[in-house]
C-alpha cells in the first residue's frame, strides 16, 4: 500500500492531507498486530526523508511504549527512522 499511494512531500503538501496520514500511522502502530505495526512503520519509512524529526519522535515513543515488539520489529523500526524500508 505504501509503495503506491500518493505520499505527500515537497512543496505542494496539504497539511490537513500530511496530519490525517501521520494520524493513521500512529494509530496503527498501537495496534498489539505485527503485520499493522510493520505496515506503519513502512509507511513512516518513507516520509522520513521529508519529515525526519517527526519520524524519528513517532518511532521513539513507539519503541519505548511497545514492551511486546520483537527484536526483528525493532530493528526495522531503527530502519524506518532512516527511510531504509523495503
Amino acid at each position: 500500500w505504501w509503495d503506491i499511494f500518493p505520499l505527500p512531500h515537497g512543496e505542494n503538501q496539504n497539511p490537513r492531507i500530511v496530519e490525517a496520514i501521520f494520524d493513521l500511522l500512529e494509530t496503527l502502530l498501537s495496534y498489539e498486530h505485527k503485520a499493522i505495526q510493520e505496515s506503519a512503520l513502512h509507511g513512516l519509512g518513507h516520509l522520513a526523508a521529508y519529515f525526519p524529526d517527526r519520524i524519528q519522535s513517532i518511532i521513539d515513543s513507539f519503541l519505548r511504549n511497545s514492551k511486546s515488539a520483537s527484536a526483528g520489529l525493532r530493528t526495522y523500526a531503527e530502519s524506518a527512522k532512516c527511510g531504509c524500508v523495503l
